[in-house]
């Protein structure tokens, strides 16, 4: 069921690979790693910067085909990067930059089930409401609640032994 608001103002879109910050190099502690030595050193290859860049925009977006766009490379070019000589950190990083991103796209996707995603409506380029619009059926929630709910509850197992 649909669920009409009044119009909310401005809400932020989901970031585009062109609006993540691909300039800042910082990394948590725990993705922290040694770049991986190319061979031929080149103004747009990947630098070690770049490499930071791309485990931390992974961290982010969770999606190695994003972050790759975000720092104007190809996935193909970081994939083939992680399984080069050498790249044992960044292969690591990479894996908890993806467990960490995925982590956070899980959490997006559930607040999205439970609250909706707006929508706008406009009238005459006016806008005058704003619809939440479920993804229950998206992530297959539904009829795992609904199970959960028509499930009966377990007995109580409660020991009076205690209470003597």
């Amino acid at each position: 069921m649909q669920e009409i608001l009044p119009a909310l103002g401005e809400t932020e879109a989901e970031p585009s690979p062109e609006a993540l910050d691909a300039e800042d190099t910082s990394l948590p502690p725990e993705l922290e790693f040694v770049a991986v030595p190319r061979r031929s050193p080149r103004s747009n290859g990947l630098t070690p910067d770049r490499q930071r860049i791309f485990i931390r925009l992974l961290a982010e977006c969770g999606s190695v085909r994003t972050a790759s766009k975000a720092i104007s490379c190809s996935s193909h070019a970081m994939y083939h990067l992680r399984n080069s000589d050498e790249a044992e950190g960044f292969a690591a990083a990479w894996d908890k930059a993806v467990q960490r991103g995925a982590r956070r796209v899980l959490d997006i996707l559930v607040d999205q089930s439970i609250n909706g995603t707006p929508e706008k409506i406009y009238k005459d380029g006016q806008l005058i409401a704003e619809r939440r619009q479920r993804a229950l059926e998206r992530l297959g929630l539904r009829s795992a609640w609904r199970g959960a709910r028509l499930r009966k509850p377990r007995p109580c197992q409660v020991s009076w032994e205690c209470l003597d």
